[in-house]
């Protein structure tokens, strides 16, 4: 294994009432892809993966500046990243697909394809249970141990965006079509709808309790809302 011992911050310069800037532009540069780099991931305390326009996911010691894995297979740009455990990474991408990796030893663990476009966003419940939300509207609930396509949830009138879990047991998914749904994904049932205030589209969401969650979007405000009233 790499010796980490020796990475330190480069010194600093103050320049006048302005912030603190390195000697130089960067500490690193870690060169790879071919294309516009979309997605970042940090591992643990020195790993990290990126993904690209160029199809590409690779594996980083980020510490000493080192590639560890390139890991090949999406045929185009990578749009999402998500850690199912240690060592094992799912990957969304524009051809429809969602790759599992072994990112220790950069080998493909799983390959899941049944939406019909872009994977947009990923989550976990339960560590096993991998949930997908595609430009195709719908939701789709995997078993990453073996790639069984447990349910296909479709409520959403556009592209899914964002997926939150809330307290392990209830999936919430955000769309441009202005609805939040919440989910009981083991049986697939939905449970409530609440109505974005925002007119404009999505492109974030956070539970910030098991009762609230906080949406981004064009709009430049946050807003929050209650999952207990089903209201903003």
């Amino acid at each position: 294994m790499a010796d980490h011992s020796s990475f330190k911050d480069l010194p600093t310069e103050e320049e006048g009432e302005g912030e603190a800037t390195n000697n130089v532009n960067e500490v690193q540069l870690l060169t790879g892809h071919s294309d516009i780099v979309r997605v970042l991931l940090r591992l643990d305390d020195y790993r990290l993966v990126s993904g690209s326009d160029d199809g590409s996911v690779i594996v980083w010691d980020f510490v000493v500046g080192r590639k560890l894995h390139t890991l090949c297979g999406h045929t185009r740009p990578i749009t999402c990243f998500h850690a199912l455990g240690p060592g094992i990474v799912a990957s969304g991408s524009s051809d429809k697909t969602i790759r599992v990796w072994d990112v220790d030893d950069g080998t493909l663990h799983l390959t899941l394809a049944r939406h019909e476009s872009s994977v947009k966003c990923l989550v976990t419940i339960d560590g096993n249970v991998l949930v997908s939300g595609s430009s195709d509207k719908t939701i789709r609930v995997w078993d990453v141990d073996d790639g069984t396509l447990h349910l296909t949830l479709a409520r959403h009138e556009s592209s899914v965006k964002c997926l939150v879990t809330i307290d392990g047991n209830v999936l919430v998914s955000g769309a441009n079509d202005r609805v939040l749904c919440l989910w009981n994904f083991l049986r697939g049932e939905l449970t409530g709808t609440i109505e974005r205030q925002e007119e404009e589209n999505l492109h974030c969401m956070i539970a910030i309790s098991g009762q609230r969650l906080v949406t981004g979007s064009n709009s430049c405000i946050l807003y929050v809302y209650n999952l207990v009233e089903m209201c903003f």
